[in-house]
């Protein structure tokens, strides 16, 4: 009887042990979604409270930009910076003092004397998002048990998603209530709960790189330099036009600093950024993927709001809701995609996903085309979003699955500095190759609203300009999907070649 009950309690045992894993890892899911509701909140709340601040402060047009454009260009410029600290002196201290930073920056933002402050301000607080970006999907992504890890990253991002679909309205709602001080105060009493709930439960662990590493401050500054001037440029040319001298400046920089950046980092022993991980392909072909995924779709909320204003007379307010659906398909497929990833493979899954986003900009082009009403629309660009919502988490779980501990934090960092440049490319490309065949008075006349209407020559001209960018978009998700294709067969080949080393090994 004994040799029978001892492996039946070894396995009773293992069983315990991976649901208690599970256990934490949910726990870990809990507090991190609950930072990432914060910062998906913080990041998008002023977006329509800003005329607000700006009255308040009588501040000018450069200052509202950078109020706006300062977290995305300073979180993204850090990412890989945080990623390489998160690794070195682990993920509990750098969540910790995240959550602790974006407490401290909201408390004192809201007692900003001069829109000078609340920019600074807000560059520190988007510091604290890099340090939460980089280290967030790296803390489940350790936390979880591999067959759970998908469910954990659908409902991660739904978190992210929810808070950014329901920002824009809760910043009006307290700028025209309370004061849009409390924009930012409501944000205090929740990172202070993050911070408590990670130093009571996340596990203290060891750090993850056992020796010393340079922290390669010349790389970080090119790498600064590259991110930023691509960023700023990218951020600002829809706005200045491509041909100002702060968009050419910005690009300039980025052309400068990145070839000095690949150089450098090729010729020092401990790099910020190892280049040899883009020899793994099924690492660089996921990351392709997901770069074409979000690009493709980057630029429909805006062009939807533009066109329900300019072609069925809506008003601004309405016109953002109609384009919202975009948004909610985002946040069902992340909720949704976890129940799909405990049947089928992360790679097929991402595969199929990208399928449907690429099936939803194929029919928001022909309803565009046959001048369909605005649900129709909607309808489209909800299984737009679907599609994207569930690539996303899918195409996580490829990744970073099988990734060491070690180099969590840096391989999430090159992940989401990908993808937030794919976003701005996608955003800031997209709405020019849309507006590019029209005449100059017609293309002022969409962005500011004017109304155009589906009759006469200048809302057919609209049409056609809409359905030639919409069809580059659906040509850069097919392009996804075929990337998403060769990750899965890459992904297949890698596991066959370590089954069959094993087997050779094994001797069988």
């Amino acid at each position: 009887m004994t040799d029978v009950a001892s492996p039946l309690k070894e396995l009773d045992e293992l069983e315990d042990l991976e649901n208690r894993d599970a256990r934490y890892g949910w726990t870990m899911v809990a507090v991190v979604s609950l930072a990432a509701i914060m910062a998906g909140l913080n990041m998008s709340t002023l977006t329509t409270a800003l005329p607000v601040v700006v009255r308040y402060f009588d501040a000018g047009p450069a200052a509202a930009s950078w109020t706006v454009l300062s977290p995305a260009l300073i979180s993204t410029a850090l990412l890989l910076f945080c990623g390489r600290i998160s690794d070195q002196y682990g993920r509990r201290a750098v969540f910790i003092a995240a959550m602790g930073l974006y407490a401290i920056t909201a408390l004192a933002s809201g007692f900003s004397p001069s829109i000078e402050v609340l920019i600074v301000l807000r560059i520190l607080q988007s510091a604290a998002t890099a340090m939460l970006l980089a280290n967030s999907a790296a803390i489940i992504g350790a936390a979880m048990p591999p067959r759970l890890l998908g469910s954990a990253m659908g409902l991660y991002l739904a978190a992210w998603s929810g808070a950014e679909l329901v920002g824009p309205t809760v910043g009006g709602l307290i700028a025209t209530t309370v004061g849009w001080r409390w924009i930012f105060w409501f944000n205090v009493p929740i990172g202070i709960i993050c911070v408590v709930a990670a130093a009571l439960l996340l596990r203290r662990g060891e750090k993850t790189v056992r020796r010393p590493r340079s922290l390669d401050i010349v790389g970080n500054v090119l790498f600064i330099g590259t991110v930023s001037g691509l960023v700023a440029g990218l951020s600002e040319a829809n706005g200045r036009g491509w041909g100002d001298p702060l968009v050419l400046g910005a690009f300039a920089i980025f052309v400068v600093c990145f070839p000095l950046f690949v150089w450098y980092e090729r010729r020092i022993d401990d790099p910020l950024l190892d280049l040899s991980v883009f020899r793994d392909k099924v690492f660089s072909l996921a990351n392709i993927s997901s770069v074409a995924n979000v690009s493709s779709v980057a630029a429909v909320v805006v062009a939807l709001a533009l066109y329900f204003q300019a072609m069925s007379g809506m008003s601004a307010f309405h016109a953002g809701l109609a384009a919202l659906p975009l948004a909610g398909g985002t946040l069902v497929g992340s909720l949704l995609v976890g129940l799909v990833l405990r049947r089928w493979w992360a790679d097929s899954v991402a595969v199929w996903a990208a399928v449907v986003s690429t099936v939803g900009l194929i029919a928001l082009t022909f309803s565009i085309a046959d001048h369909q009403p605005p649900a129709v629309l909607m309808a489209a660009s909800f299984v737009a979003g679907l599609g994207g919502g569930a690539f996303l988490p899918a195409n996580i779980t490829v990744i970073l699955t099988g990734v060491p501990a070690s180099r969590m934090g840096t391989i999430n960092a090159i992940r989401m500095t990908a993808q937030n440049i794919a976003y701005l490319l996608g955003s800031a490309v997209g709405l020019v190759v849309l507006t590019a065949p029209l005449s100059p008075a017609l293309r002022t006349d969409l962005f500011a609203g004017m109304p155009i209407g589906h009759d006469g020559p200048a809302g057919d001209e609209v049409v056609t300009a809409y359905v030639v960018g919409f069809s580059m978009m659906i040509a850069v998700a097919l392009i996804g999907v075929l990337l998403a294709v060769a990750t899965s067969r890459a992904r297949r080949a890698a596991w066959s070649s370590t089954a069959l080393v094993r087997y050779q090994k094994e001797g069988r």
